[in-house]
């Protein structure tokens, strides 16, 4: 079913109201997340995706969600995205299955619609809709993280190519993918570095991809390392054509991860407070969290800048320290999937708090000022 597609508008109050398609596709993510832990059993305990669940995810079109129209997709926008996102947590009870589905997503949108040239587009994007393309980023190293003096893998000119030597390590969708992402290094001056991006296929000759170590965490979620000796690479493989592509494309992705991510994991606590509900003597101490975490959405819906999301992390991190005690007071209190949920969505807190203190005292505020 084809919708006519309009973009989020102001209502009244200046807030911004929901587009049919909007409403079409979390309707779908919402029908779709109800049925995962019934039609696939222990599927957050999994390392790896079940084909028949890929498939149908891109028959129902929640693959192409960021492909533009022209190439078969929806055309959202990642504030749109986000949205759809927050209902499939809530309904699927999956972190990791959302990640996966918002990462595909999330990476078409960014990587090809704003660096792919046109024949890049053509190629992968199409793919991209039925789920056949997959594009993993691959930035991050062992050691180095993603920060940019600290990086070892290297670009350089080979006459008309690029020769690519290096590793890559916690690489998301790495198993699944079929295209990869890789920044390195093509420049070394007065210790600054300035890096290039390639589209480089997953069965290019000289690049070989590793399975991670099992991480018990956020699964079906799968990472993998990469490692390249003498990738050789033509110039149609690169992305964009900066001097150093680093500060356009890999900085801003964060807050594009940033905003997407908070809207899932503030469904992923829905559901987790809307199961506490079920136990008569946590009736009030779940109301209360639960018009938290509504307020946090109206406040997104009005503000997805960087203070909103800060405000929103903020009131997660406090949801979570009042979950986190009913669940070493009532350790029965959810059920397997509902426990591992928890468990995801206190650690994916955890893992960003150090970067949320450092965002709130660049506003000379505390982390504990929004709770």
């Amino acid at each position: 079913m084809r919708l006519r597609y309009c973009n989020l508008r102001k209502g009244s109050g200046g807030r911004e109201e929901v587009s049919e398609k909007v409403e079409y596709f979390s309707h779908l993510a919402d029908e779709f997340g109800r049925s995962c832990r019934i039609r696939w059993p222990n599927l957050w305990t999994k390392r790896e995706l079940p084909p028949s669940l890929w498939r149908e995810l891109g028959e129902l079109g929640l693959l192409g969600l960021s492909t533009p129209e022209s190439f078969g997709g929806q055309g959202l926008s990642v504030d749109e995205i986000a949205r759809v996102s927050q209902t499939f947590a809530r309904a699927a009870g999956i972190q990791g299955l959302v990640m996966v589905v918002q990462s595909h997503n999330l990476m078409a949108d960014w990587i090809l619609g704003h660096f792919a040239n046109d024949k890049q587009k053509r190629e992968v994007w199409p793919k991209i809709v039925t789920g056949e393309a997959t594009i993993a980023f691959a930035v991050s190293e062992k050691g180095a993280g993603a920060h940019p003096k600290k990086l070892s893998s290297t670009a350089r000119r080979e006459g008309e190519n690029w020769l690519l030597d290096g590793d890559k390590a916690y690489v998301t969708n790495g198993p699944i993918a079929s295209i990869f992402c890789i920044v390195a290094v093509a420049e070394r001056n007065k210790g600054r570095n300035k890096f290039q991006a390639f589209l480089v296929p997953r069965s290019s000759s000289g690049l070989e991809v590793k399975e991670s170590e099992e991480v018990n965490f956020l699964k079906p979620a799968g990472h993998a390392s990469l490692s390249f000796k003498n990738l050789l690479l033509s110039d149609d493989c690169r992305l964009g054509v900066a001097e150093d592509i680093y500060p356009l494309l890999v900085r801003p992705l964060r807050d594009h991860e940033d905003a997407a991510g908070a809207r899932a994991q503030l469904g992923g606590y829905e559901r987790l407070v809307h199961a506490i509900a079920k136990n008569s003597e946590l009736t009030s101490l779940a109301g209360r969290m639960s018009a938290r975490l509504h307020a946090i959405t109206l406040c997104l819906d009005q503000d997805n800048s960087t203070k909103g999301l800060l405000a929103t992390r903020a009131v997660l991190a406090d949801v979570a320290a009042g979950l986190e005690s009913i669940m070493s007071e009532i350790p029965e209190i959810f059920d397997d999937a509902d426990t591992v949920l928890a468990n995801d969505l206190f650690k994916l807190g955890k893992v960003a708090e150090y970067a949320i203190e450092a965002r709130f005292s660049q506003h000379g505020r505390n982390l504990n000022d929004c709770a």
